[in-house]
């Protein structure tokens, strides 16, 4: 569930009604703050911690600040982190660094951390397990 999208809490409600565990998906600081003051947060089995379209340049300072108001608010929930664009793989490097887990596809980037052009998914995961990911 993307906390940033209208109706989240109607949705996260009704997820937990049939019996469907949350995963929230968040994009910013402000995502971080809504989860983690959520009567929901205590329910919440992962974080996604996923900037939308953020610069590579912003991209460590963008999820060190949403990893912080998780821990603020002692969100304990497990953690995954990833990236898009060209932020990808910095922050993949990231969430190996944090110990967390994290993710890669095509859906991601249709670049491999050196720049090239990947010749699919399987290619994008190697090179996420050569940076670490997957390690534990």
């Amino acid at each position: 569930m993307n906390i940033c999208e209208d109706g989240a809490e109607l949705i996260m409600r009704a997820l937990l009604d049939a019996g469907v565990a949350i995963e929230a998906g968040v994009w910013s600081v402000e995502d971080a703050e809504r989860v983690a003051t959520s009567r929901f947060a205590p329910r919440i089995t992962r974080v996604l911690v996923e900037p939308h379209q953020v610069d590579v340049g912003d991209a460590l300072q963008v999820v060190s600040d949403i990893h912080a108001v998780l821990d603020r608010h002692d969100v304990d929930a497990p953690r995954l982190q990833h990236g898009d664009g060209e932020a990808t793989w910095i922050l993949i490097e990231d969430a190996v660094r944090r110990g967390i887990d994290t993710r890669v596809g095509l859906e991601d980037t249709l670049h491999g951390p050196d720049g090239e052009v990947t010749t699919g998914n399987e290619a994008l995961v190697r090179a996420a397990r050569a940076l670490g990911a997957g390690a534990t």
